[in-house]
């Protein structure tokens, strides 16, 4: 038995590949109940030159969400999670160094929201200019 956010899966159980780095279940609502996917591919076009630009692992914690999920995890009611354009990236285990590389090759590679954590980083594909915000600890 092993855990993907939350959920316990059989150690027989697989998980569907979207790309080199990234499975469908690391991005899908973390309800496990609803079909929210909307948007997915379009993360992983850039989530997978990001993670090939930094050359290490980028743990998600929180992908696309339903209404109902985004609510139980006290998401913004307009949060990007919702469109399907946003991704948490859980940094606990990064040295800063790693943590500076991610946000420039982020940032190099179009993504325009930053929400910084002492746990995660957020971000996000939103439309207009790069913004920026942190959580409190």
């Amino acid at each position: 038995m092993w855990r993907l956010r939350g959920r316990t899966r059989s150690k027989g159980e697989s998980m569907t590949q979207i790309t080199k780095n990234f499975t469908r279940e690391e991005l899908a609502c973390g309800c496990h109940k609803c079909s929210s996917m909307m948007n997915i591919f379009f993360m992983t076009e850039k989530l997978q030159p990001l993670r090939d630009l930094v050359g290490f692992s980028l743990p998600i914690s929180s992908g696309v969400r339903c209404g109902t999920h985004n609510a139980a995890v006290g998401g913004a009611p307009a949060s990007r999670h919702l469109y399907g354009d946003a991704v948490d990236i859980t940094w606990t285990q990064m040295s800063g160094a790693q943590k500076l590389q991610l946000l420039q090759a982020a940032r190099s590679l179009g993504f325009s929201g930053f929400g910084l954590s002492p746990l995660f980083l957020h971000l996000d594909t939103r439309e207009g200019p790069v913004v920026t915000w942190f959580y409190p600890a």
